[in-house]
């Protein structure tokens, strides 16, 4: 019995980085979701070599295509900022076969917080978020002022 429990532990142990190593399906509107992919090919140069994209889809139509960067040893990243609720699908293209056709989804929900305004435009005369309100904008160079 006594041994059970400790095979039980082990394995529920070892689980833990494999639970906390899956993307996360989730995301807040205007948050970031961020896709780890692992090659399996090497390259001398994979900055020069090597390129990723992914396209994301949303069901009103609207598709964005996002470059990924390789960030160390096999992991590539793409990261994303769901610009509408819903589920947004996408697809990776790469010129590295083993990143190229990774398939998936995520469930962009409603923001939480209230500090999540998403991405500045311009509406010819001022700044907004996309959700209309206004930014506060602090000038720290007064040498921009001056000429």
């Amino acid at each position: 019995m006594r041994i059970r429990s400790i095979v039980l532990v082990i394995f529920l142990v070892s689980l833990c980085p494999a639970l906390s190593a899956q993307p996360a399906s989730s995301v807040e509107r205007w948050d970031l979701f961020e896709l780890a992919l692992q090659s399996q090919e090497s390259h001398a140069n994979p900055f020069r070599e090597a390129w990723l994209k992914a396209t994301f889809s949303h069901p009103s139509g609207r598709r964005i295509q996002v470059h990924g960067f390789y960030d160390g040893g096999s992991t590539w990243r793409v990261r994303f900022m769901p610009l509408e609720v819903g589920r947004w699908d996408y697809v990776t293209e790469s010129n590295v076969p083993s990143l190229s056709g990774s398939r998936g989804y995520l469930e962009c929900v409603p923001a939480k917080t209230p500090y999540l305004h998403g991405p500045l435009n311009n509406d010819g005369l001022h700044f907004r978020h996309a959700d209309g309100t206004r930014p506060f904008l602090i000038s720290t160079r007064l040498s921009c002022q001056f000429g």
